[in-house]
């Protein structure tokens, strides 16, 4: 048996969606920092510094971006597909 919550659904798409974004937005504020930070930091700890960043940390959390914004479209597109569901299920409640 197939049991589907469509309130569980709707929320943990919202929460992958808003999840996806907080990601992206905290890629962007630390890119934004570390670059502001390279004009001033001319030395091999911090060439050190930058090159695992760009090299592990940067790569990291876009692998992790991507991954998060993969479950959210699939629960997105599982969302769609069993919104039909819903809507019949709800026009039977009515009869």
């Amino acid at each position: 048996m197939l049991k589907v919550n469509e309130e569980s659904l709707k929320k943990a798409k919202a929460t992958y969606q808003e999840q996806s974004q907080r990601m992206r937005d905290l890629k962007t504020k630390l890119s934004t920092a570390v670059n502001g930070i390279k004009e001033g930091w001319d030395s091999s700890a911090g060439d050190e510094f930058f090159k695992k960043y760009d090299n592990e940390w940067e790569k990291n959390i876009t692998d992790y971006i991507e991954v998060i914004q993969h479950m959210s479209d699939n629960i997105n597109i599982a969302d769609n597909k069993y919104q039909t569901v819903f809507d019949t299920a709800d026009k039977i409640k009515l009869r």
